[in-house]
């Protein structure tokens, strides 16, 4: 796996894209897909047949859904 990432940094630097820009892009990215991944997280946690005993309690369904 970091072979891979290596080569696929190499890759970029060798295209021309600007490693910054690049970064700045990933962020929000990852800021944009972060919010309905929580809220599946949220929904599938506070579910007994998934979870069973495990479920979430309370206090985390106040904070977080």
């Amino acid at each position: 796996m970091i072979t891979v990432a290596t080569v696929i940094g190499l890759l970029i630097n060798f295209v021309g894209i600007d490693p910054i820009k690049a970064l700045i892009v990933t962020a929000v990215l990852n800021g944009v897909v972060a919010v309905p991944l929580i809220a599946i997280i949220a929904v599938i946690s506070s579910n007994e047949k998934v979870m069973g005993e495990h479920r979430s309690g309370w206090l985390s369904k106040t904070f977080f859904g």
